[in-house]
């Protein structure tokens, strides 16, 4: 792994633990029914979100025999059915997906990319 991978490998870690804090407070948010309050904070978990999904590829691709890549996807793919209820306005929709679907999915892709990166990043 060269320098700016490494790079990449921190901050997705770092990054990651940001993000499901965020889903652990929109969720808490959707909880007690408070969708438009949830906004701003799902905005930015989107935002990082983005960052990640365009920063891994290159990681991913150095990276021997891992399912990170296949992880990362169907994580992405839930991610834009969450965005979609909410740009629809569809605040039940919104809760069960994040609830149900997207905070286990994130737990483990996170789980996933922290058994994969951990041994590059204890160095």
């Amino acid at each position: 792994m060269n320098r700016e991978q490494l790079d990449i490998m921190h901050h997705t870690v770092e990054l990651s633990f940001t993000i499901y804090q965020g889903l652990q407070y929109v969720g808490s948010q959707l909880d007690a029914g408070m969708f438009e309050d949830s906004y701003e904070i799902m905005g930015s978990v989107f935002s990082g979100m983005d960052v990640i999904k365009k920063a891994l590829p290159g990681v991913i691709n150095s990276l021997p025999r891992t399912n990170l890549g296949y992880s990362t996807l169907e994580l992405r793919d839930i991610f834009e059915a969450v965005r979609k209820s909410y740009q629809e306005g569809e605040a039940g929709l919104a809760h069960v997906t994040v609830r149900e679907i997207l905070i286990p999915a994130f737990e483990n892709w996170q789980d996933e990319v922290n058994s994969e990166f951990k041994p590059f990043l204890c160095h």
